[in-house]
């Protein structure tokens, strides 16, 4: 298989979505799973493939951790901007807040 340049990119791109969306320290998402996920999306890869570009998104300063999952290994992004509950902080004060304006 001869793949371009473009479908790697693409190829780590969606990694990096998929563990953002679907992965936190309380839920490391597994090898099993990317390839699952992969397979979903029309890409057939190998589990080194995946080790492989995991390691091109930690060079590129994305904080990837770890851990083990039963026999397995799993997976995810520890350096959010934001968690879910910081988020919600935010949109409530905003959304209550008297002295931003609508336009």
């Amino acid at each position: 298989m001869n793949e371009t340049k473009k479908d790697k990119k693409s190829r780590i791109i969606f990694l990096e979505h998929y563990l953002t969306d679907h992965s936190d320290k309380g839920n490391p998402v597994t090898t099993e799973e990317l390839l699952d996920a992969y397979e979903k999306q029309g890409l057939k890869v190998h589990r080194n493939t995946i080790r492989d570009d995991l390691e091109t998104l930690k060079e590129a300063g994305i904080e990837i951790e770890d851990v083990r999952v039963g026999n397995a290994k799993g997976y995810y992004v520890s350096n959010r901007k934001f968690e879910l509950t910081e988020l919600m902080v935010l949109i409530d004060s905003v959304s209550s807040s008297q002295f931003v304006s609508a336009g």
